[in-house]
This record gives structure tokens, C-alpha cells and sequence, in this order.
């Protein structure tokens, strides 16, 4: 593949930060001799295209509202931002749906669900008798132990 043809099909990784990927656009565009640290027009198209082909579509949207002047600007920003959500935990660029109502259920069965078990001891344990017609469960007989 040629330099200018890997450059223009670049895409983040997964795994990739915007800043890793924004040097790593950089070094593609020096590599296919685009002369986007001079050019002002080049420059705005090589910052079109890395924020079109950014994965976070919130830092996405956040970067198309701006103007960057030079490159160092848009790295400038891109740190403080990793500063951000470094503090504030684990990136928000997941692509997966981790709503409360989109839980996945019933994932983890116990492996016998037919049984229940009532304990039996002191009668003047404070607790009320249930009926077996009221929960639908029957208690276990009582085993006699003839060795006591």
C-alpha cells in the first residue's frame, strides 16, 4: 500500500486514544509528503479528516464546533481532555449499550431452581407458621435420628 493511499484510509483503533491517533495521522501525512504543518489549506483538510474518522462521537462533535490555527492547538486540546476523563474514570467512546434496561437476563441459572428448603427448630422462634397453600412450597419431612 502507498503512503498517501494508507493515509487516506486511516482509522482509529479501538483501543487508541484520540492524541495516539492524531501523531500517529500526522506521521501517515509527513510519510505521503503532504505539507499540512504549512499549508493552512492542507492543515484544515488533514483536521477535517482526523475528526471525521474519530470514534468518539462526542469529542467529535465537540472538535467540528472549533477552529485550530495549527496542529499544536488541536493536540493541546486532545490533552486536556485525556486529563479530563483520566480523572473521571473509564472513557466514555464504548460503543456498547450499558443502559439499566439493556442487562442481559437471566445469565446465570442456579443449577436447581425447583428446590426450596424450610428449617425447622424451636417453636417459640418468633416467627409465624406459613401454609404450604400460601407459598406453594412444601417442607421436608423431619428425620428421626435413632443414634440420639
Amino acid at each position: 500500500m502507498s503512503e498517501p493511499e494508507r493515509y487516506y484510509t486511516m482509522s482509529q483503533y479501538r483501543d487508541e486514544t484520540a492524541l495516539a491517533f492524531l501523531y500517529r495521522l500526522n506521521l501517515a501525512a509527513e510519510r505521503a509528503d503532504l505539507n499540512f504543518r504549512k499549508s493552512s489549506a492542507d492543515r484544515e483538510r488533514h483536521i477535517k479528516r482526523f475528526i471525521k474518522k474519530l470514534s468518539d462521537d462526542q469529542l467529535k462533535r465537540t472538535l467540528e464546533s472549533q477552529r485550530f490555527r495549527r496542529v499544536s492547538d488541536l493536540e493541546f486540546v486532545l490533552k486536556q481532555q485525556e486529563e479530563v476523563r483520566q480523572k473521571d474514570g473509564p472513557p466514555a467512546r464504548q460503543s456498547r449499550d450499558f443502559r439499566a434496561d439493556n442487562v442481559v437476563r437471566d445469565r446465570y441459572k442456579p443449577r436447581r431452581q425447583d428446590r426450596a428448603y424450610v428449617a425447622q427448630g424451636d417453636e417459640d422462634s418468633g416467627y409465624d407458621e406459613v401454609d404450604e397453600r400460601e407459598t406453594g412450597v412444601r417442607s421436608a419431612p423431619a428425620v428421626n435420628n435413632p443414634s440420639t
